[in-house]
């Protein structure tokens, strides 16, 4: 005899919606037009108003160049045509965005992986909690923190890594200075994304099929067995979804790498990152807006469009795998 394995029971579309249900639906339908309408402004503003910078400096000139020089005297002359490019400040950008997802993601998935398998239930509630305390924490508390604690002990670990492992061209330090670095920002950064990356990875690590790992254990599977063969692979969609939702967070970071990130100009820092040459657009941003006169201010929207447009790409594709995740499962 055959039992049938019994089936959901769902609304069908056609079932009458009562007074309160079609309320709610206009309220949420509302929520998510207002939503679209804000970013599409934000866009346009962005658009419009970085419009003079490029037709000034060309819109190759712009993305291309590495100078940031607004050629104005210190009794607010201009002498000399002023020159504004982004490249050097956006490969900083995405540089320390890589540093702190290297760093961070290996943190995130051993907390979750031992919050969904390792710890016992008061224990699991007790870090989640923590977790999601850390990603409530203002980026300006991550700031200060980074000053006062982070940076004088990323100095000595930036000054290891250049004695030790300078023959490596990503340690190599020629300056002999090791703070205000791409490293000790990528650290921060780390540390800031490692709630998102976490919670998000214990979510689809905690759906894993319990009679998945039970076979798993039955056939011998250790611990480590079941994670590589069995979770890992399920929620391997969630995992990369995370992961771009904390690129996301790290590309559009602003205070905290301003305050631990040195500024420089007229050359891209490509692989060095214990050297204190870098920048990302959101900290040059912050250094120069209160100073910058309207063709400079133009400039510094126009690199707020190109990080907008990044953030946006990154966490559209993260949207798109997190959906085929839900599908998967």
């Amino acid at each position: 005899m055959v039992v049938q394995p019994p089936q959901p029971r769902t609304v069908p579309r056609n079932a009458q919606l009562t007074k309160a249900d079609r309320r709610f639906a206009r309220i949420m339908t509302a929520a998510a037009f207002f939503s679209l309408i804000v970013l599409s402004l934000i866009a346009f503003f962005l658009v419009y108003q970085s419009l003079p910078a490029i037709r000034d400096q060309g819109l190759i000139n712009f993305l291309t160049g590495t100078e940031w020089d607004s050629k104005t005297t210190s009794d607010g002359t201009t002498t000399e045509d002023p020159v504004f490019g982004v490249a050097a400040m956006l490969w900083g950008t995405i540089l320390i965005a890589i540093i702190a997802i290297v760093i961070g993601l290996p943190v995130s998935l051993g907390i979750a992986v031992f919050i969904v398998f390792i710890a016992s239930a008061r224990l699991a509630t007790l870090l989640r909690n923590t977790i999601d305390f850390l990603a409530a924490i203002p980026s300006i508390v991550f700031g200060l923190w980074a000053i006062s604690a982070l940076t004088p002990v990323g100095k000595q670990w930036g000054e290891w890594l250049t004695n030790s492992l300078g023959f490596i061209p990503i340690f190599e330090n020629n300056l002999g200075i090791w703070v205000g670095t791409p490293f000790i920002a990528g650290i921060v950064l780390a540390v800031m994304v490692t709630p998102i990356i976490t919670s998000v990875s214990r979510e689809v690590l905690g759906r894993t099929p319990p009679e998945l790992i039970n076979a798993s254990q039955a056939l011998g599977g250790t611990l480590w067995p079941t994670l590589r063969y069995v979770a890992f692979p399920f929620a391997k969609s969630g995992i990369v979804a995370a992961t771009m939702l904390g690129l996301g967070r790290a590309l559009g970071e602003t205070v905290a790498v301003f305050y631990v990130l040195n500024l420089t100009y007229g050359k891209i820092n490509w692989y060095q990152i214990v050297s204190p040459d870098g920048g990302s657009i959101a900290s040059l941003i912050v250094a120069k807006f209160s100073e910058a006169d309207p063709l400079e201010i133009s400039a510094l929207l126009g690199g707020g469009m190109v990080l907008f447009i990044i953030t946006l790409i990154v966490n559209a594709i993260s949207t798109t795998i997190a959906r085929s995740t839900v599908k998967d499962m």
